[in-house]
């Protein structure tokens, strides 16, 4: 089903679509999810680690949100290639005068801010690959979110906040398909109230 190279995987969306089918049919689930979520995993995924800083002014002066962006930004900026897109950036830490490392700068006094950031970028084509595979799957994409998050927003009780993980704090979900397309199996399982109800492996 998938090819040997992991380089070259997935190489095409029928492919991708073939495993989603095959999944939904190992499992033929007896009612109806509210909502499926799909895990790929690539080894050209990246991560960067990025610092970027910007000046504010000579005197110090007050934080504010559109700094925060700007700097965001130039992290990305930084990170990105022509061939790939942002899927995630994460802050891990904000420097200025008089303080380090804080969490969340906006209402500090600060002549500049620095900023380090986790960026996780994928190739476009490989969205291209998966987006379409899913239509052919039957699958409508509601957004792309970096895999890990949202493995653990299927892991997430009802009611709990899923904007830390990058997904719609409006979508809350009773029963979940939850499909690992990996090079060399697929997992699938689907979850009732966050609850195992099935669950295979399919080389």
């Amino acid at each position: 089903l998938y090819p040997l190279a992991c380089t070259a995987w997935p190489g095409a969306p029928e492919q991708i679509a073939r495993a989603e089918e095959q999944a939904l049919e190992q499992l033929a689930p007896a009612e109806p999810v509210d909502r499926a979520l799909v895990a790929v995993t690539h080894p050209e995924l990246s991560h960067h680690r990025t610092v970027a800083q910007v000046d504010l002014a000579e005197e110090p002066t007050t934080v504010r949100e559109p700094v925060v962006r700007r700097l965001r930004a130039q992290a990305v900026a930084q990170a990105l290639s022509i061939d790939r897109e942002l899927l995630r950036i994460e802050s891990l830490g904000y420097d200025g005068n008089g303080f380090s490392a804080v969490r969340d700068p906006r209402g500090l006094l600060a002549t500049r801010l620095r900023g380090t950031f986790h960026v996780v970028a994928v190739p476009i084509n490989l969205q291209r690959i998966v987006a379409r595979a899913l239509e052919t799957a039957g699958l409508e994409v509601e957004r792309m979110v970096y895999s890990l998050a949202g493995v653990a927003a299927a892991c997430l009780p009802l009611g709990a906040d899923v904007t830390s993980v990058g997904l719609d704090p409006t979508a809350r979900s009773q029963r979940v398909l939850l499909v690992d397309l990996g090079g060399r199996a697929t997992d699938v399982a689907v979850l009732d109230r966050m609850a195992p109800e099935r669950s295979a492996t399919l080389p």
